[in-house]
């Protein structure tokens, strides 16, 4: 995998790269320099509905931070000085996703509205299903 990375210290900075092109990934200083990096990325998440995988780095350690980093979709939070093997395994595992195969689910149900409901659920999240109905008696697969 080629990681390209650009490094910017200032919002308005952010704001002018990414309008040419949405990053693969962001690490982020949980303490943006011209102001709080985790309600600048939660608001850019918010506003351009775009759900960029984030890294938020912090040289503190803060419960309350690391909560509001995760619930505002941060893939990871890390303390400074960070451990950068560790950083590149949660890149890589999370940008990686795209090449994997996707899961295969086979459904067992007796009840093939709920059947179909599952698959509906599962295939939109990019998953492949095969729902067997009354397996005890007609094995009929949909």
């Amino acid at each position: 995998m080629v990681i390209n990375s650009q490094y910017l210290d200032k919002k308005s900075h952010f704001q002018a790269i990414i309008e040419q092109k949405v990053p693969a990934a962001i690490i982020l200083d949980a303490n943006f320099s011209d102001g709080d990096g985790l309600r600048f990325i939660r608001e850019y998440r918010i506003k351009h509905d775009i759900a960029i995988p984030s890294v938020v780095v912090t040289d503190r350690h803060n419960l309350e931070e690391n909560l509001q980093a995760i619930r505002g979709g941060a893939i990871a939070y890390l303390e400074s000085p960070v451990n950068v093997p560790h950083l590149i395994d949660i890149l890589h595992d999370h940008l990686a996703e795209g090449d994997r195969e996707p899961f295969r689910i086979m459904i067992v149900e007796d009840s093939e509205s709920l059947a179909d409901y599952y698959a509906m659920i599962l295939d939109f999240a990019g998953m492949k299903t095969k729902a067997v109905i009354d397996p005890l008696n007609n094995h009929r697969v949909t």
